[in-house]
Parts: C-alpha cells; structure tokens; sequence
C-alpha cells in the first residue's frame, strides 16, 4: 500500500513531467513541494516508488526518474490511514 509522502511525491513527479516535458524534479524541489526537513525522506519514498513498481531509474544518469505507471487520484483517509481511489476527477457526469 502506498503511504501519504509516496503518493504526493508521486503526484509531483507526474505533474513534474508533464509540465516540463520530460524533467524530473530535483530531490530539493520535491522535498520543497512535500514540506519535510529532509532529502532522506524524498529518497526513502522514491526508493519505496522504485520497489513498488511505480517509478524506473535510468542508469548513470542524473535525475534520471521515470513513470511506469501513471496513479490515479486518491484520498487520504484518515480512520483507515491508507488512501482510497476517488475514480476520475475529470470524467464528465450527465444531469
């Protein structure tokens, strides 16, 4: 199950990607962005990410983050303490 801290780097990372075209962010940029004290952390979600199957590393490169699999949106919820998916937040619902 993927945490609160690994879910939101994950988001960033994607939206990262996206707006840039292709540039992932820096770990000081993500930790920014997460609001934590430290790139340990960043690192440990990210490792987390890799392990999991949601994130690939390319070899001898800087920064080198990639998506293997886009996320969909989900919710915190606070009495399970895991996260729960919300569907597709764009999706177009008839009256």
């Amino acid at each position: 199950m993927m945490t609160h801290i690994q879910h939101q780097t994950l988001i960033f990372i994607q939206d990262e990607l996206d707006r840039t075209g292709g540039v992932p962010p820096t770990y000081r940029e993500m930790q920014a962005h997460l609001g934590v004290k430290s790139k340990a952390t960043v690192a440990k979600a990210i490792n987390a990410l890799v392990s999991a199957g949601y994130l690939f590393r390319i070899p001898n490169r800087k920064q080198a983050i990639g998506i293997v699999h886009r996320v969909q949106w989900l919710r915190w919820d606070d009495e399970t303490k895991s996260l729960t998916p919300l569907g597709d937040p764009f999706e177009r619902k008839a009256i």
